[in-house]
């Protein structure tokens, strides 16, 4: 079970580079678009919330 956990936590890390990375192309796109630096923000931003949720708060035997 543990492994799950761990599994869950380095996806939602990956999933929050990936945001990451869009706001950096969208903030080296001449053309400044402000919607994909908003979508990478905010999936920056989800993806590390709840990985640090389920990192300090949710007990691996309640997600299944």
């Amino acid at each position: 079970m543990k492994e799950v956990k761990r599994f869950l936590i380095a996806f939602l890390i990956v999933l929050a580079l990936f945001g990451a990375g869009v706001g950096l192309v969208a903030l080296g796109n001449t053309s400044g678009s402000l919607f994909l630096l908003l979508l990478g923000l905010l999936l920056l931003l989800l993806a590390l919330g709840l990985a640090i949720v389920l990192y300090l708060f949710v007990d691996v035997s309640s997600l299944f």
